[in-house]
């Protein structure tokens, strides 16, 4: 199981929200009325843009923004930039984002947000008055959807938000991906090439510099985004490196999803079961799939806390991922657990002792 159709933005269908949010740096210039104008209309464009699009494949997508500070930006003591991602150091400039706006924390500010937009996909944008490289993020919220996806948008001095980047890291937050060579690797090199001759202006690829109207949305694209369910056995070959087992992982359950972006359970079997002394956790199978594997922790008194997917297994442990969040789940062969943040050079650690191990 993966992350894809996870957190607050999850298929680009129904109802979804662009929520705006101007930002500036403390001793520098704030975003002035012209200027905010000038980008917001980049926005509009770029999501009117992306709902005809969306008519080409048969599908409805109703976009709407909503800006809370068009009358005074957010100031921080430091915009972040694309190479200062720290997930700690992101949760704080979220925070004080939110704190800026009137609320305890980002966790209290979706929520606010969400009762006045329910049932609505919602991702954050944040328009930094700052010159660097937009990207895509996300940041862990104490809510049932665990993670909240947000792009960071820089501008050239004196320029606007462009309307190609709004529309390309809009769908970055509905599980696109990129086809150009992040990493400049030989093999992104090859992938990259491969999606070129088959999408030589696909938005997920290459910037034209003739704004958002001379790209094209591709069918591999379409597809990550939820707009069909028609995967080809080509796509493989254009995914990048880093994306390649994230991606093979979807293609097997990309059917068991439903148009919200939520798995349709339709049936379970419990295979496994461990007990200790903080509760019991509880595996089991999906829609009688073996590639769809759900585990669930129980607390002391039986009542469900949590649920993971598993991932993969390796020599000694499933290895689980909440689909909504960057933490990990290790569960040994032979018992035992630890709840680990996920990063590549970090060990499993803080094992919780079992007790008592019971198989099916």
């Amino acid at each position: 199981m993966n992350k894809f159709w996870g957190g607050s933005a999850k298929k680009m269908l129904g109802h979804c929200l662009a929520v705006g949010i101007f930002i500036s740096e403390e001793g520098s210039d704030v975003w002035t009325e012209e200027e905010k104008k000038e980008s917001w209309a980049n926005l509009e464009k770029a999501l009117a843009w992306l709902t005809k699009q969306a008519e080409e494949y048969g599908v409805t997508v109703q976009f709407e923004t909503h800006c809370p500070n068009w009358e005074e930006d957010i100031v921080l003591e430091k915009i972040p930039g694309y190479e200062d991602y720290d997930p700690e150091e992101t949760k704080v400039v979220v925070n004080e984002i939110a704190s800026q706006l009137g609320y305890d924390d980002i966790t209290a500010m979706y929520h606010g947000i969400k009762e006045e937009y329910e049932g609505y996909n919602i991702h954050f944008m944040f328009f930094a008055n700052a010159d660097d490289r937009a990207h895509m993020s996300s940041v862990d919220v104490a809510d049932e959807i665990r993670l909240l996806e947000y792009n960071m948008l820089y501008r050239a001095p004196g320029e606007p938000i462009d309307s190609f980047t709004f529309a390309h890291e809009s769908l970055h937050a509905y599980s696109a991906m990129d086809l150009y060579n992040v990493y400049q690797t030989k093999q992104g090199a090859a992938s990259e090439k491969i999606a070129k001759k088959r999408f030589e202006s696909e938005v997920m690829l290459v910037d034209t510099g003739e704004g958002i109207e001379k790209s094209e949305l591709s069918e591999f694209t379409a597809f990550l985004v939820g707009w069909h369910d028609d995967p080809k056995s080509w796509y493989a070959a254009m995914v990048q490196p880093h994306d390649e087992e994230a991606f093979a992982e979807f293609l097997k359950n990309h059917q068991h999803f439903d148009e919200s972006g939520n798995v349709i359970i339709e049936e379970e079997e419990e295979v496994l079961r461990y007990s200790f002394e903080e509760g019991t956790i509880v595996r089991y199978t999906i829609n009688g799939s073996e590639d769809l594997i759900h585990w669930r922790r129980f607390d002391a008194e039986g009542e469900e806390e949590y649920g993971y997917w598993e991932s993969y297994t390796d020599e000694n442990y499933y290895c689980l991922t909440d689909k909504n969040s960057a933490e990990e789940l290790a569960i040994p062969f032979e018992g035992g657990m630890a709840l680990i943040k996920y990063s590549p050079d970090q060990e499993y650690e803080d094992w919780l002792e079992v007790s008592e191990e019971e198989e099916e």
